[in-house]
């Protein structure tokens, strides 16, 4: 896995779930559809930094008029990626794994971190989860089924948070990790620099989400 770049946004759950009330109905199945498309009007036309690199992140339409027609008019037939840009009205941005994030896995794999959790902090969970959370289960079927990720609860975060600690203490083994990483094209010592920039990157962005105890969404351009 090679991460050219990574991001994290504080996701505010009760705007988020106010703010994508786009259904009615028993099954929640009858969808406001000019609701929606206005959402994506409003995202398309904010000029703001911070929505501007989220956008460029997902790979959305942002300054290709031709490209953003394509979506207002056709967004019905995509709800899981009409869902990963408008929910960018819920963020707040979070911090990032900015130095070598591509060395996340092999670092945290060689403590005896799960290939799941190795990965969570640069991909994420399954969105599915999160729309299923704010009431939009159509939504997360269709998310589910495209194997969409890209979030952290406020308790899996707690989580990896935790195990992460006990690394900080004792790093030895994400040293030793990184350096087997890199080995063919980094020396020892530049190998171990990196190690301790990632893991102190890492720290600083779980403990920032620990004391905000809001979920994270997961952003990464590979």
């Amino acid at each position: 896995m090679v991460i050219l770049e990574h991001s994290t946004w504080f996701i505010d759950v009760p705007r988020l779930t106010n703010e994508l009330s786009v259904t009615s109905g028993t099954d929640k199945n009858n969808w406001h559809w000019i609701q929606m498309r206005g959402m994506l009007e409003r995202v398309f036309s904010d000029r703001s930094p911070e929505t501007k690199h989220y956008l460029a992140l997902i790979r959305a339409p942002g300054t290709d008029a031709e490209a953003k027609r394509r979506m207002l008019e056709h967004f019905p037939d995509d709800l899981p990626r009409w869902f990963e840009v408008v929910m960018v009205s819920a963020l707040s941005p979070a911090g990032s794994i900015a130095r070598h994030p591509s060395l996340v896995p092999p670092m945290l794999e060689a403590c005896g971190w799960a290939k799941v959790d190795a990965v969570a902090l640069l991909v994420g969970d399954p969105l599915a989860s999160l729309a299923r959370e704010i009431g939009l289960p159509l939504i997360a079927s269709e998310l589910a089924e495209a194997r969409m990720t890209g979030w952290l609860s406020t308790d899996r975060v707690a989580d990896l948070n935790s195990q992460l600690n006990l690394i900080v203490r004792k790093p030895d083994n994400a040293v030793r990790g990184v350096v087997k990483a890199t080995a063919a094209y980094w020396t020892k010592d530049e190998a171990e620099k990196a190690a301790r920039d990632v893991l102190e990157d890492v720290r600083l962005l779980l403990v920032r989400a620990s004391s905000e105890s809001k979920p994270l969404r997961v952003v990464y351009d590979a």
